[in-house]
């Protein structure tokens, strides 16, 4: 087990099992060795430039870092172990994978239903085209809080109609409504396709198909300082993560 406290010593539980034998915590496997951990830069902070989530720095891990090994494929799995995860999803990720990444040919779709937007959190790949339907019964105006990656402004628009926004930049944009204040919501637009949105009321999460390799895995949580580590994802097996002792913004 590899634990990382978040901030100056952030706890990461990481260990190997096989992918057929379930993403159990109990699950056995081979100790994994010990990586160093590091706060991961705040997409919010980062989001206006466009340097959200995107390629390292150089600031720490192996010099394969991001680099598939092409050995095969490997699971990441794990939890946020965090009271306020568990109320509000997150976006767990990869930050960096070398390579080209074709988009989804549906859009990704942020709703609009019962005055709030649906889904909470939306994870997408950057350049995609995300969906607004507004499917309430009453007139919406969408727009983008200051410092998010992608800004735009849609204005009122009533029940039925659909509006359609490319996100070119990674990073964090948070929505809002002029009309409705108590509507929030944010699309995490992302490098790779290496992500998977937490389960509320768990906070699990679990991103299948990652080419085998040494990677940063990080998260974004609305109210939870972010942290990352280096991980290894091994072929045809589960590497199981834990981010415990996180710390609220």
């Amino acid at each position: 087990m590899i634990r990382i406290p978040a901030a100056t010593s952030v706890v990461l539980a990481l260990s190997l099992v096989l992918s057929c034998g379930c993403g159990s915590e109990d699950a056995g496997g081979n100790e994994g060795e010990n990586a160093k951990p590091e706060p991961a830069p705040d997409p919010v902070a980062d989001s206006a430039s466009g340097n959200g989530p995107s390629a390292p720095d150089g600031g720490g891990g192996p010099a394969d870092l991001g680099q598939p090994d092409g050995r095969g494929k490997g699971i990441l799995a794990g939890v946020l172990d965090n009271t306020l995860a568990k109320r509000t999803p997150g976006v767990v990720y990869v930050e960096y994978c070398q390579g080209s990444f074709e988009l989804l040919a549906a859009h990704p779709i942020m709703d609009q239903l019962a005055k709030a937007f649906t889904p909470h959190v939306l994870a997408v790949l950057a350049g995609s085209t995300v969906d607004f339907p507004n499917s309430d019964d009453v007139r919406h105006s969408v727009y983008t809080k200051e410092g998010s990656a992608n800004d735009y402004n849609l204005g009122q628009y009533p029940t039925g109609e659909v509006k359609h926004v490319e996100h070119p930049k990674t990073g964090v944009t948070q929505l809002a409504c002029n009309i409705h204040a108590e509507m929030s919501g944010y699309v995490i637009s992302l490098q790779n396709p290496f992500f998977a949105v937490t389960d509320k009321g768990t906070a699990r999460f679990t991103i299948p198909d990652v080419p085998s390799g040494k990677y940063r895995l990080a998260f974004f949580h609305e109210k939870l300082q972010s942290v990352s580590s280096v991980v290894t994802v091994e072929p045809g097996k589960t590497t199981e993560v834990v981010f415990r002792d996180l710390k609220r913004k």
